[in-house]
This record gives structure tokens, sequence and C-alpha cells, in this order.
């Protein structure tokens, strides 16, 4: 995937942390880390945060909106936005109906939550296994892609194997 360092259809990222998950079309193009901040505002951190992403070491930044909390950590390789991770999350009153997942798995956050994914839209729901869909352990926003590409990729079993620092 071309790495565009333009900003990614605003407010893209914005709307997803603030839990307006049917809108989410995926992270493309890749946004650099100027676009990231030009959407979310300052980092809190003045330098990137080393971490383990998907079982591959990588750099974070973490970033506070009106409605996150915890921050939202943004996955670096380099200067590219590869990934946004939102823990404890709460949908937006009014998002939109989300369509029907391209997958749903067992997740890795716990014997209560279901993973959902949206493998076209690069959106990774951990949701409880029953009622509405209102609240999500983890989210994950992601390039689009195929199932066949997401089950072959280590960010499938994220929840349990996440490390910061």
């Amino acid at each position: 995937m071309a790495v565009d360092p333009g900003a990614l259809s605003t407010p893209a990222l914005l709307d997803l942390v603030d839990g307006k998950w049917a809108s989410w079309a995926g992270l493309d193009p890749l946004p650099s880390a100027a676009a990231v901040a030009e959407q979310l505002g300052a980092s809190l951190d003045a330098t990137p945060i080393g971490g383990v992403f998907a079982g591959s070491p990588t750099m974070f930044r973490r970033y506070v909106t009106p409605r996150s909390s915890p921050p939202a950590i943004v996955w670096f390789e380099g200067d590219t936005a590869v990934a946004i991770q939102v823990d404890d999350a709460r949908r937006a009153p009014g998002d939109g109906d989300l369509p029907t997942p391209d997958l749903e798995l067992e997740s890795s956050v716990g014997p209560s939550w279901r993973q959902l994914v949206y493998a076209g839209r690069g959106l990774i729901l951990h949701v409880p296994q029953d009622g509405p869909i209102e609240h999500a352990r983890l989210v994950i926003g992601l390039p689009p892609g195929t199932v066949e590409q997401f089950l072959d990729d280590p960010v499938r079993h994220l929840g349990g194997e996440r490390r910061l620092g």
C-alpha cells in the first residue's frame, strides 16, 4: 500500500476515536504523524515510545480527544501511522448501523467477549458476547484488506499480547 503523507479523509481518525465506528472506511491512505496530529491534536508524548504491536517492535504515540479515555494509541512505522488503537471505547450516540462483520471470532480479551472483523473496512471490534454494540474493550483501525490477509496477520490475536514500552 502506498504511503500518502497527506491527510486521511477528515475527520476519519477523530471519528474512530470518538466512537463513530459505522463510518470508518480504513486507514487509507496511511497518514503521516503530522496528519494524525492535525486530526487528533498534539500527542501526549514528546517523542514516540517503543512498544510491540501485533508481535512486531514499533513505536506509538498517545492522543486525547474530548471523548477518549484512556488516550488513543497510534502505532507508527517511521513517520507513518499503521494502526490506531482505542481501549475501553464507547460508541457515539447516533452512530449509524454497523454492517454484518466479515468474521466473528473469539476474542483474546476474555471469554465474555467476541471479535468482530470488518476486514474490508480495516476495523476490528472486541465487544461483549451479548447485547447491543455500545462498548468495545478494544477497537483497532487498520488499512482495509481481505479476510485472508486478516487471518494471516498477527493483529488478529491482539487483546492479550499487546505490550507498551
